[in-house]
């Protein structure tokens, strides 16, 4: 009965897995596919641009919105620091849960420059830029989207499970020592844990 209930489980593994590896690359390469979007919600980055203009130290009693005319009525300072995200025409195929948004850079403005995402698939970005008034949104900008990396770890980590399920009627014996043999520890560190907790509210209350 144990073998035949085994086997299934085997079976049902199997399925599953190769479930799991045809969808992600089913996601792959629909999510390669080239499609357009926008660059929008430009914010004059104030930090940054002080820091660029090595004005860091500037009087600290202004207020975000202070320091942004100081910077903006400054004639010293030319070049501004702009952040920024991308956003989708497609319903479907955009940064989410599932994919990473990865936009091609390569055929922007000339007043952008040094333009660069805030991290791998991140929708934000900043840029450099010499002009004080950015548009609403910059059009026509080409993104791809790839299979987050945490979701192939998360996939990666279920199939380890699955593995370690099977292979456990081999293991039990081995687990059920190394278990015997933790628990006396993890038993004192639980007496010590509720011991500074109860010191620690004696305290509070005196």
């Amino acid at each position: 009965m144990k073998s035949k209930n085994k086997n299934l489980f085997l079976k049902i593994y199997i399925l599953f897995l190769i479930i799991t590896i045809i969808t992600l690359i089913v996601l792959q390469i629909l999510g390669s596919k080239n499609r357009v979007g926008y660059l929008t919600d430009f914010k004059l980055n104030v930090a940054k641009t002080l820091e660029l203009n090595n004005l860091e130290n500037i009087n600290n009693d202004l207020d975000e919105e202070g320091l942004k005319n100081f910077i903006l009525n400054n004639e010293n300072i030319t070049n501004y620091i702009y952040h920024f995200r991308i956003r989708y025409y497609d319903k479907v195929f955009r940064n989410s849960d599932i994919y990473g948004v990865y936009p091609d850079l390569s055929n922007l403005p000339d007043y952008m420059e040094n333009t660069e995402m805030d991290g791998d698939g991140i929708p934000y970005g900043n840029f450099i830029s010499d002009k004080k008034d950015i548009e609403e949104k910059i059009d026509n900008i080409n993104y791809v989207l790839k299979v987050k990396s945490s979701l192939k770890l998360d996939v990666k980590f279920i199939i380890g499970i699955l593995i370690i399920i099977l292979i456990l009627p081999v293991t039990n014996k081995i687990l059920n020592s190394l278990l015997l043999k933790l628990f006396p520890f993890f038993k004192n560190i639980i007496y010590k844990l509720n011991n500074k907790i109860y010191i620690d509210n004696y305290k509070d209350c005196n």
